[in-house]
């Protein structure tokens, strides 16, 4: 039988026969023997060495079991759970103790102790050294429902394409209020659907992705709302980006939607600050508030344009207070066979619209180059290929708002009409006095009459009235003097005439 020293006690170590210890005879107790002096209640011992000796010792403050709560300390004697791991960069370390592709590590969750108690767990792949959470479905069988990629960093959430059921999906619950991010698919006889949906409650606030059948209702593309069906009085605001369904003028388009027991509508908006968002200070004069740009792409370069081909624009026109948020608007668009865009119309903080400047001087400025093309025209069109007399081409109305009688309406206007189902134009000049419709005072027709008191002229100046007047006196200097046939004038002792150029006749006229 052989002996090793066990702290000061020879014990054999492999006795036979009545060789052996009587521990009751030949010492009091083990542990008053081998346990370190002043030994802690819970603590686990570990075989170490005292110089060349082994001895049985203590470290409570790296490894501790609490035998009363049974919770393990490691690098604490106060575990606060079944198993707490304290210390200034310490942790838990997992390893696959393999190098094959296939070798895994993984911590496992369950209801039990048996295998058919564990649901899910966390496991760690050595080949692509990924992270994955994975569950146990009724038949034992494990499957991935979250990635985490060592490679780019990047969360994947598989997505079940099998059956009428949705997947993957990443969900906020706060009782019956639910939140969620989905990634989805449905697919039956008569409904496809997949996408991304972010939902609040139970209804949806943002898709992505295609929606066709009677749960999808049809659509493509991109859907925001907001709708709850217990406060039907809501505003429940709508963008949806779609290139199919209903409302048909919405496809590939941008199309807001707004239904609401109010005045309230929808509303595409923007904001601008200076400094951050943290710390903004006030607009300044020339700041762009918010802008639509538009970009086409060509072939030949190729790509898109890296500037806008046209453009709406609003900007500050003033430094803002809280007294003073002055603003324009500003249209580009580029001419056909250039590159650059160009200012157009202009609409002014005082409502003054400029098309052709910037600095509108009237309600409506049109400015334009007159060269070899006329710019600065203003058309009124009537799209009717037909004509028939009198019917109106364009007009001009003159509206006061004044409240005196007859009331407010239009006081005159200027319009041009169809002399009938030839093309021929007439302008007519109507005015009102006192009656509350103007009516027609002069007429110029096709043929170039001016008629003054009557709608069909037969001369070139056709005055309806028993009296015309000439203000102002003349007396040609000679019966040479400079004149024009057909020039007429007076003065207190004559009437004159030019028959001829530079050739004057008169008549003495008299009192009766």
């Amino acid at each position: 039988m052989g002996w090793e020293t066990y702290k000061g006690l020879e014990v054999p170590v492999a006795p036979t026969g009545d060789a052996g210890i009587n521990l009751k005879d030949n010492f009091k107790s083990l542990a008053d023997r081998s346990l370190p002096d002043g030994a802690t209640v819970g603590s686990v011992l570990f075989v170490g060495l005292d110089g060349t000796a082994k001895v049985i010792d203590e470290d409570t403050d790296n490894f501790f079991w609490d035998d009363t709560n049974n919770r393990l300390g490691l690098g604490t004697n106060t575990p606060l759970d079944v198993l707490q791991v304290e210390g200034d960069g310490k942790g838990l370390f997992m390893a696959t103790g393999s190098t094959a592709g296939t070798s895994e590590s993984f911590i496992t969750f369950g209801a039990g102790l048996t295998t058919t108690d564990q649901k899910m767990r966390i496991r760690f792949n050595y080949g692509t050294s990924d992270l994955y959470l994975v569950r146990r479905d009724g038949a034992g069988v494990w499957t991935s429902v979250m990635q985490l990629s060592h490679s780019d960093g990047s969360v994947e959430i598989p997505v079940n394409l099998s059956g009428n059921a949705t997947t993957g999906k990443l969900q906020i619950r706060d009782g019956a209020v639910r939140q969620s991010l989905e990634v989805f698919s449905y697919f039956t006889s008569d409904t496809v659907q997949e996408g991304i949906r972010i939902k609040a409650k139970s209804t949806g606030n943002f898709e992505l992705g295609t929606f066709v059948g009677t749960t999808g209702g049809n659509s493509r593309g991109l859907t925001i709302g907001n709708y709850t069906s217990s406060a039907p009085d809501d505003i429940v605001p709508w963008l949806s980006f779609t290139n199919s369904g209903v409302p048909t003028f919405s496809r590939n388009n941008i199309f807001l939607e707004t239904y609401a027991n109010s005045t309230a509508g929808s509303i595409f908006g923007g904001k601008k600050a200076r400094g951050t968002r943290e710390a903004p200070t006030k607009t300044l004069t020339g700041d762009t508030l918010t802008a639509l740009y538009g970009y086409g792409y060509e072939e030949q370069t190729p790509g898109f344009d890296t500037n806008a081909s046209a453009a709406v624009i609003m900007l500050a026109s003033e430094d803002f207070s809280n007294v003073a948020n002055g603003t324009y608007m500003i249209f580009r668009t580029t001419l056909d066979g250039t590159t650059a865009s160009f200012e157009r119309m202009r609409i002014e903080n005082t409502g003054n619209v400029g098309i052709g400047t910037a600095v509108p001087g009237a309600k409506v400025d049109i400015a334009g180059n007159n060269g070899t093309t006329p710019s600065n025209t203003l058309r009124l069109t009537d799209i009717d290929t037909g004509s028939a007399l009198d019917q109106q081409i364009g007009k001009i109305e003159f509206y006061s708002a004044d409240s005196s009688a007859p009331g407010p309406g239009v006081k005159g206007f200027i319009g041009g009409f169809s002399e009938g189902a030839a093309p021929g134009c007439y302008l007519g000049f109507a005015t009102d006095a006192v009656t509350g419709t103007p009516t027609e005072k002069m007429r110029i027709t096709s043929a170039g009459r001016v008629g003054i008191g009557t709608t069909a002229p037969t001369t070139l100046l056709d005055v309806n009235s028993d009296l015309l007047r000439v203000r102002v006196a003349k007396t040609p200097a000679s019966a040479t003097a400079t004149g024009n046939q057909g020039d007429f004038c007076w003065d207190a002792n004559f009437l004159y005439i030019c028959v001829a150029t530079n050739t004057w006749r008169r008549v003495v006229h008299s009192t009766w």
